[in-house]
């Protein structure tokens, strides 16, 4: 049996609760009560404290599928396919810089469980088919066992944090593809031959999958899952509870060339995935002159717009008021005042 003192709100004097029949005497003013017990530690918070299973890692690594000498030709190619940049970009381009790099990735595989309860929307359209709907709500709760998703995360703060390389989502983009290798010395000897730098996983695994932006993509898929299972057209007022079983992870490294090129004495920055050579990203896009002139029209015009607008309004509330005030004198100020 649990015995709590606490002030007795009669007296102030000492209060003897027990929290197992929710009973309490005042030891002084001998004061009955009936307290309700203390809440109990919610579903989500024991999810959070639960352990997981942690099985083991495994670690590999994708090797660079073209060397050097085609990074240009790669770059040359995707620039040619945006309608913005020069025609001649392609002779007077010079990749200056080109260097090889290893990005840490954490490939979690989740599998969880997960009770849940909201309100789901069924939309019943007109037998006309005319675009009206009518949208019929219930209320349904339910558990789902042994759901799994894969979840990716960088395993770099470095990378997280200098932007390395810059506007390229190492996390959306850099899926792992199948039939990776796992021989370290092979890794080794690429890494010696070549000179690549290779950023270390410096964020532990459970830091990484607990964090608050894989925890919110977990939960994205739970309400993905509830809502493609109860065939639902809206989904609101959804309350989950998770719990994390096990998770499986991969530390995995991807090829990645990051550069920088020159046009017009101008340097410009890019990234090419080291797997696929059609993926590339470029912060800043060199721009021809004629697109240019035009965004800079554009934007004088549009100015130009801006103004005008504000001087014509402000011109017609002048007259208005102007119109009210010799309305006496003038008949067309009647006129303006009748059809105020």
């Amino acid at each position: 049996m649990k015995i709590t003192q606490i002030q007795c709100p009669s007296c102030l004097g000492q209060l003897t609760v027990d929290w197992e029949t929710g009973k309490a005497v005042c030891q002084y003013c001998l004061t009955k009560s009936v307290l309700h017990s203390p809440p109990k530690q919610t579903q989500e918070a024991s999810n959070e404290q639960a352990p997981v299973v942690f099985q083991e890692v495994k670690e590999g690594f994708y090797s660079f599928t073209f060397n050097e000498d085609e990074v240009a030709n790669a770059l040359k190619k995707w620039l040619i396919q945006q309608e913005s940049v020069p025609e001649d970009i392609v002779v007077h381009l010079e990749v200056s810089e080109v260097k090889r790099y290893f990005i840490p990735i954490y490939e979690f595989q989740v599998t969880y469980t997960m009770h849940w309860e909201g309100a789901f929307g069924y939309d019943t359209h007109s037998i006309a088919w005319d675009g009206s709907h009518t949208t019929t709500w219930e209320k349904k709760r339910g558990d789902h066992p042994d759901e799994t998703v894969i979840l990716y995360q960088c395993g770099s703060s470095e990378v997280i944090e200098q932007e390395i390389p810059q506007s390229f989502e190492v996390n959306n983009e850099m899926k792992r593809k199948p039939h990776f290798s796992t021989d370290q010395k092979e890794f080794q000897q690429l890494i010696s031959a070549h000179a690549i730098h290779v950023f270390p996983f410096d964020i532990e695994q459970e830091q990484a999958l607990f964090g608050s932006e894989k925890q919110a993509e977990l939960r994205a898929h739970a309400n993905a899952v509830i809502q493609k299972k109860e065939s639902a057209d809206h989904l609101k007022e959804l309350h989950l509870d998770l719990s994390l079983i096990s998770c499986a992870t991969e530390k995995l490294y991807f090829p990645l060339y990051m550069g920088t090129f020159k046009y017009q004495e101008r340097s410009f920055e890019f990234a090419i995935d080291g797997k696929d050579p059609d993926r590339m990203k470029l912060p800043i896009i060199p721009q021809c002159q004629e697109t240019l002139q035009t965004v800079a029209n554009f934007s004088k015009a549009r100015k130009v717009f801006g103004w005008s607008s504000v001087l014509f309004f402000t011109l017609g509330v002048l007259l208005l008021f102007f119109a009210l005030f010799i309305s006496e004198w003038i008949p067309l100020g009647r006129v303006f005042r009748a059809v105020i």
